[in-house]
């Protein structure tokens, strides 16, 4: 009986995982873990419940959408690691492999944009907060320069 070395090769190659494989195996489990982790911190700014206090209520709504954000980069990421794993059943025509590679750069190109988003977004709450403290030391200031003035008198 004569074996097909063409046959064995296939049977190699759907066996063994290559290296796109392995990769995109990779990228599901860090957005696995990745979501495990926003989903944490959501429940944490959820669970802060009613808040009188202006300051905490602005970093709240900050910490929402910060997670919102991340959360849909690390699903991103899950996805690119799901195309890179579904190569090999794709058929091997240039329409398809184009509309591949596009897909790709398109859902990289959204997770660097939501990345520039939240570098962006975090850089001016940060902003917020240093003006906030600022202005919080100013009018302590006017308030004992007031006292001391109407001491005076």
């Amino acid at each position: 009986m004569v074996i097909d070395e063409a046959l064995i090769k296939k049977s190699e190659r759907s066996v063994s995982m290559d290296s796109t494989t392995l990769f995109g195996l990779f990228l599901v489990g860090l957005s696995a873990f990745l979501l495990a982790s926003h989903w944490q911190r959501w429940r944490q700014a959820k669970s802060l419940g009613n808040i009188n206090n202006q300051q905490e209520q602005h970093w709240r709504e900050h910490l929402v959408r910060t997670t919102r954000r991340r959360a849909m980069a690390s699903s991103l990421v899950g996805f690119v690691g799901v195309t890179l794993m579904a190569f090999k059943t794709l058929p091997q025509t240039p329409r398809s492999i184009t509309a591949y590679l596009l897909s790709l750069v398109l859902m990289t190109s959204w997770i660097l944009w939501l990345a520039c988003l939240d570098l962006l977004a975090g850089r001016r709450f940060q902003q917020e907060r240093q003006l906030a403290e600022i202005a919080q030391k100013l009018r302590r200031a006017q308030l004992k320069n007031s006292n001391a003035d109407s001491a005076e008198k």
